[in-house]
């Protein structure tokens, strides 16, 4: 496992040729949520600005997974 990006509340990791997402689900209580990534949406996620850029994308893109 390598940890490839961390910012914005996510972290991506990366197992063998897999791509993972952590964060914090923002519940009432914390819990760390994982989900799997393509290569690109891990590229297009460090691509982000700013949190407000990170959480539209995943939205957009991520919102059938998280």
């Amino acid at each position: 496992m390598q940890q490839i990006y961390s910012n914005f509340g996510i972290t991506i990791i990366k197992q063998g040729e897999k791509y993972f997402m952590q964060y914090d689900s923002g519940e009432m209580v914390s819990t760390m949520k994982k989900i799997e990534l393509s290569e690109r949406e891990a590229k297009e996620l460090q691509e982000q600005k700013d949190g407000n850029a990170v959480y539209e994308y995943m939205i957009k893109n991520l919102n059938d997974r998280i």
